[in-house]
């Protein structure tokens, strides 16, 4: 379990924020799946269904656990040596799929860690103890581990699973938004603008698209009738191209946003900037389809993304100078072994002659 402990620190150490509630599984038999997806509310409830069908449940609970407290592998003593375990990293309403179930107990933790509440042992009963007293400890985690061995300790049943989870989201993952018009697909999670008075989001409400190949004239209208975001996407050898972006009477210029007409262009971020101001694209992802006509279609999916990261990038750049380097200085070194032979001459007739024994066989 050590070592899967530590490949989900891993995971989670590279997972974006804008996640739901981690939930860490042991005794429990669940379904593995990938810690990247987000596992939705129902796909959640029916799991903890199946292990209430012959186990019984023991949920530990705390405010806001996130992935950053699984950051601290030295805080889980106890919980890294439990097995079999399971790690969900996104699960959608986590503490509502259990209150849902009719928990025969719901008890909260006192702050001196001695729970004295009645546990029954029996399968298909389900208990929520909360941690959430120890969230003024320097360290809650390893306190909340803590308890989580003693409470565990005290409990003598065969047939129990345990589960420790959030109970709040700590921050939602933006939804994106998808527009479609005149063989034209447009989709981000957001749009803002930042400028001297701070980060203002835009809302935008519609899409136009006017014109014929090979420029398409794009319009994105925003809840201020008085203010749109345009951009001409062009048409030139099998590929289709957008230069800049015009938002309240200032162009933003953008550079390589560029994609085969077999493809669509996907960034995770796009930041432009004219003086001041800078305009935030979130997760952009555009398509230009000549078969789309409507203004949208049903189970629409995007082609083949061509990211925005291209192949020689800054640190692609750097890793192939430094490669570069060490090749170099590697051949140097080879040439020079391979250099080496035995002296022929010396600097004085009186000094030692070379002897060189040879054996014949």
């Amino acid at each position: 379990m050590s070592r899967s402990f530590t490949i989900i620190l891993l995971f989670s150490m590279i997972l974006s924020l804008g996640h739901c509630t981690p939930v860490l599984f042991w005794n429990a038999e669940v379904t593995p799946r990938s810690v990247f997806p987000r596992i939705k509310y129902p796909e959640f409830h029916e799991e903890i269904k199946k292990i209430l069908e012959d186990k019984m449940l023991v949920a530990f609970t705390y405010y806001k656990l996130s992935l950053k407290h699984f950051r601290c592998e030295d805080c889980f003593t106890y919980l890294s040596q439990q097995s079999p375990a399971f790690f969900y990293a996104n699960v959608e309403r986590a503490d509502e799929a259990l209150q849902s179930l009719d928990p025969v107990g719901d008890y909260s933790m006192p702050p001196d860690g001695r729970f004295e509440a009645p546990i029954v042992c029996e399968a298909g009963k389900l208990y929520m103890i909360s941690l959430d007293s120890f969230r003024g400890e320097a360290s809650p985690m390893r306190t909340c581990d803590k308890a989580i061995r003693s409470v565990t300790a005290s409990i003598e049943c065969e047939e129990i699973a345990y589960a420790f989870l959030g109970t709040h989201e700590e921050s939602s993952e933006l939804s994106g938004t998808l527009f479609q018009a005149n063989m034209i697909s447009f989709y981000f999670t957001q749009l803002a603008l930042r400028d001297t008075d701070g980060l203002h989001e835009i809302e935008i409400q519609n899409m136009n698209v006017t014109g014929e190949d090979p420029r398409l004239r794009v319009e994105l209208q925003t809840n201020d009738s008085r203010l749109a975001l345009r951009f001409n996407l062009f048409l030139s050898n099998g590929y289709f191209e957008i230069h800049s972006f015009k938002y309240n009477d200032t162009i933003y210029y953008v550079s390589d946003l560029n994609a085969p007409q077999t493809h669509s262009f996907s960034c995770g971020k796009i930041t432009l900037e004219n003086e001041k101001k800078k305009l935030i694209l979130s997760r952009i992802q555009i398509q230009y389809d000549s078969e789309l006509h409507s203004e949208r279609t049903v189970d629409f999916k995007f082609k083949d993304a061509w990211t925005c990261e291209g192949f020689v990038s800054p640190a692609i750049i750097s890793g192939l100078f430094i490669t570069a380097i060490l090749l170099a200085i590697l051949s140097v070194g080879i040439s020079m072994l391979l250099s080496v032979q035995s002296p022929t001459a010396f600097e004085t007739e009186g000094g030692p002659m070379l002897q060189i024994n040879v054996v014949n066989e």
